[in-house]
């Protein structure tokens, strides 16, 4: 009775929301999140344009200068004025778009444009985002090559160097000045910039060239005419507007393409009244706050920048369960606020970007009532450890126990210790897979729910299943993986052989391989930059940590030289990365048989092979599996190749919070908090306002 005693009090003093304390230092109020750039050695994601939308209207700046507002509904196409391949220019639209849809599909990012030359409305294939004309020069070739049949004239270069003319109150009243210019064959757009008392104006643009030496006899021509000119070089603090039909896909309507000059410019675009601004290049998402664009190392960059807690409104929904119960949430939100708040400005330009790098964000459109809530009632607390904001990692599954930093990345911190957890919700619920052999001697996994027990068996004694279903596939791990070509896809009524069972691959429990010697020597020599081409002969985990996980790899007798303990899992990446390092290796080319003569004879690799002669002297080849029954009844699939299996627990790297350890110890009634420092050793949680 006591025992139940203590144990009802600590389940009541863990439900006990204690006190946060006031921080002593100022939490991350903005957060800066990279959707695309380029920062090499760190992250690197390149688009071209951004192409933007809103239900409600959308703000532009350049420089804090408001430009221009959209109406809502409205779409545009945002880009550097850099230089680009001018592909084609015809007065055919279907002509042009036939070639725009191929240039497409082969992996280029061009705009349709629009513009009165020589008194007719002509159409420009123009394509890419180049730092340099040494550059377009080179993807103009390519094209050159790859569209050769669809193109006509001559492709060239388009760049920054440009003239402008006037000073008109409307963008229609600058494109009627344009088209002065458009009549003597000159390429032409408008621009829109801010003089000295910081009033925009509409100008004509003429040109667009690749060099100095071109504007000057741009100058000439356009000169005929009597303006006054100003000339530009790519460095101007100005928005040219363009007219481009690759979003309507139609001649007769067109969305503006807004290209601005990198360097030290950065344009900065806001839904109003607090709505989002959607960015159709990173999966169609919406975005709070601002996008922000500008160039980077040469490149062009979007990021996100909003208030941290509408950040964690999203990042808590996609890194966990957005049904879990609330205090799994909280405490997701409080490890998340953490992390970002500790990092500082990681990526030069921004906090973080917007994958699992960093944390997962997929902007406004995730958001729940769920997550809004937990982030809301831990608003601006974070895990200290002597005052100072720890590296609130996570994962999604311990595997049983979480991992000490110094296990994965080999830095000891002292909140990051090794601790049980309870990870097994994962496999809750999910079926067994059978592991089958098929009639021509293929080894693959089925769902237990497609196969019944015919009740037959073969000469083996062996039992023999039926397919329930039609067109059912089987796979080589007990799991779907679209990115793993299926092994077969058997009929209604099929008979195959059982041979055993594995739970359906999970986060806690998974099983992946057998992969060959060669698959495993090219993942291996990929990943370290080595040559090794002897067959592995021999694969181990030669050292582990406290909780279990691998520290070390030996092959053929040699430990693997490897940057950490933690990139175990990428380096045995044949068809995707290990869950994790808490791991076992199999090798599932190799068996132990004992002779009529009580010799041993042992089978470790290919080039050793095994025949099996029946009573009636007929031999069978061990190619590709050869079946070995053990004196329990259990089978074996031996590979005639040098193969190696792997098993583990645990999926991520196993440091800090489990996140399904999370969801156990709220079911059982844990508060956030407890929760927190049940993982994060000797922490405490404080709040800024």
């Amino acid at each position: 009775m006591k025992k139940i005693a203590y144990m009802l009090l600590a389940l009541i003093l863990c439900m006990t929301v204690m006190p946060v304390h006031k921080a002593e230092a100022s939490y991350l109020k903005t957060v800066r999140v990279a959707l695309f750039m380029d920062e090499p050695g760190l992250y690197s994601n390149k688009t071209s344009y951004a192409t933007l939308g809103s239900k409600s209207n959308l703000n532009l700046k350049l420089n804090q200068a408001q430009l221009l507002t959209y109406n809502a509904n409205a779409q545009l196409k945002v880009g550097l004025n850099d230089y680009k391949v001018k592909v084609m220019e015809s007065t055919s639209f279907e002509s042009v778009n036939k070639a725009y849809q191929s240039l497409k599909a082969a992996g280029g990012s061009a705009s349709i444009i629009s513009m009165q030359k020589n008194d007719t409305l002509v159409y420009q294939l123009v394509e890419g985002s180049y730092a340099t004309e040494a550059l377009a020069k080179a993807a103009l070739e390519k094209w050159k090559k790859s569209l050769s049949s669809l193109i006509s004239g001559v492709p060239s270069i388009s760049g920054p160097f440009a003239l402008t003319e006037g000073m008109y109150s409307t963008k229609n009243d600058a494109l009627m000045a344009a088209s002065k210019y458009g009549k003597q064959g000159l390429d032409t757009a408008v621009a829109l910039q801010v003089d000295s008392s910081g009033k925009a104006y509409y100008s004509a643009v003429i040109g667009m060239v690749s060099s100095q030496a071109e504007l000057d006899l741009i100058k000439i021509v356009a000169s005929t005419l009597g303006g006054q000119f100003n000339s530009l070089s790519g460095s101007e603090q100005l928005i040219i507007i363009r007219h481009d039909h690759a979003l309507t896909n139609h001649s007769g309507t067109f969305n503006d393409l807004v290209l601005f000059n990198g360097g030290q410019h950065k344009l900065v675009v806001t839904a109003a009244e607090d709505g989002t601004v959607n960015l159709t290049e990173r999966a169609n998402r919406s975005y709070r706050g601002s996008l922000e664009f500008g160039r980077h190392n040469n490149q062009f960059y979007v990021i996100n920048e909003l208030s941290v807690e509408q950040y964690l409104y999203s990042v808590v929904a996609v890194e966990m369960y957005t049904s879990w119960p609330l205090e799994a949430l909280k405490a997701q939100a409080v490890a998340s606020r953490t992390f970002v708040a500790q990092k500082g400005m990681q990526f030069k330009i921004a906090h973080v970007v917007d994958t699992t790098l960093s944390q997962a964000y997929y902007g406004a459109d995730s958001e729940t009532e769920n997550t809004r809530k937990a982030v809301d009632q831990t608003r601006g607390e974070i895990i200290l450890y002597n005052g100072k904001a720890i590296d609130a990692v996570y994962s999604s599954n311990a595997g049983g126990n979480t991992a000490k930093a110094s296990e994965v990345w080999r830095n000891d911190l002292p909140y990051l210790q090794t601790v049980p957890s309870n990870d097994t919700l994962a496999e809750e619920g999910l079926l067994d897979w059978y592991k089958i052999v098929l009639n021509d001697g293929k080894v693959g996994y089925m769902r237990s729910d497609y196969l019944k027990d015919t009740g037959q068996k073969n000469e083996a004694g062996l039992a023999i299943y039926q397919v329930t279903g039609d067109k059912v596939a089987v796979r080589k791990h007990p799991l779907v993986q679209a990115t793993v070509n299926q092994i077969a896809e058997l009929t209604k009524g099929t008979q195959v052989t059982y041979i055993g069972k594995h739970v359906q691959s999970n986060a806690y429990r998974w099983l992946r391989g057998p992969y060959t010697s060669n698959e495993l020597l090219a993942a291996i020599n990929k990943q370290l930059g080595s040559n090794y081409s002897q067959p592995i002969l021999k694969l181990e985990v030669a050292s582990r940590g406290e909780s279990g996980r691998a520290l070390s790899i030996k092959m053929n007798n040699e430990i693997l030289k490897l940057s950490s303990p933690d990139s175990i899992r990428s380096l045995f990446n044949v068809d995707g990365s290990l869950p994790s390092t808490k791991l076992d290796i199999e090798a599932s080319g190799s068996v132990a048989i004992l002779g009529a003569n009580g010799q041993i004879r042992q089978k470790d690799d290919g080039s050793q092979s095994i025949t099996i002669q029946s009573l009636s002297n007929q031999t069978t080849s061990s190619s590709p599996y050869v079946y070995v029954l053990n004196g329990a009844g259990d089978v074996r699939a031996v590979t005639k190749e040098a193969s190696y299996t792997f098993t583990g627990t645990g999926f991520g790297h196993g440091v800090g919070m489990s996140q399904y350890g999370a969801y156990q110890l709220a079911r059982a009634g844990y508060d956030y908090q407890s929760i927190l420092k049940y993982y994060y050793t000797g922490v405490t949680i404080a709040k800024d306002e």
